[in-house]
């Protein structure tokens, strides 16, 4: 089973992935972590994309698509991915199908979060708040400046590929600002056509 996470920063996709890979014992699979795991593995994608990175470009599609090959190639990756805010483009899109369609696999279903700005602001900071509380430092994108940029990033980003799912009759827009049970729920009735 392979589902699609869409919503921006702070939306609740990292909870509702940990609650998925829990129930179905999917793998989760974030950019950014993939990407530093892949440079710290030292491998020659490793290095291709330390080499991208350093020259301080964008991560292309193709090499997005090699590093879901490689996970999909793994055991541990036998029961499916969660796809956490890592399609963004069509070629994306249609690069993903292609690699599934040629291991007879499939998108399930993709899911859209839905949260106001003005909300994702007051998650932010009161996370800003707890972090601190607790003695740890925030993570580096827990800034008003990094949310409304990567706020932005995602509604330019979600405008293609939200509809480009909504066409195959894959996407349930969801309203992310209920509670973490009830958001659970609607993505667990939707997923059990996939069982």
């Amino acid at each position: 089973m392979h589902v699609i996470l869409m919503g921006p920063p702070a939306a609740g996709k990292g909870t509702q992935s940990k609650f998925l890979e829990e129930k179905y014992g999917l793998m989760h699979f974030s950019t950014g972590d993939e990407l530093r795991a892949e440079i710290a593995s030292n491998s020659p994608l490793g290095q291709k994309v330390q080499a991208v990175m350093n020259a301080g470009q964008l991560v292309s599609d193709d090499i997005i698509l090699d590093i879901i090959k490689d996970r999909l190639s793994r055991p541990e990756y036998k029961n499916g991915i969660i796809f956490d805010g890592v399609i963004r483009t069509i070629p994306q899109a249609e690069g993903l199908e292609t690699i599934l369609h040629d291991r007879r696999q499939e998108i399930c279903a993709a899911f859209d979060l839905n949260v106001d700005e003005a909300i994702l602001i007051d998650r932010v900071e009161s996370r800003v708040k707890e972090t601190l509380a607790r003695g740890e430092t925030p993570r580096k994108d827990d800034n008003l400046d990094v949310l409304k940029r990567r706020i932005r990033e995602y509604k330019d980003f979600s405008k293609i590929v939200s509809p480009y799912y909504d066409d195959k009759g894959l996407l349930t827009v969801i309203d992310g600002t209920q509670s973490i049970e009830s958001v659970s729920q609607k993505i667990d009735n939707v997923l059990k056509k996939c069982l």
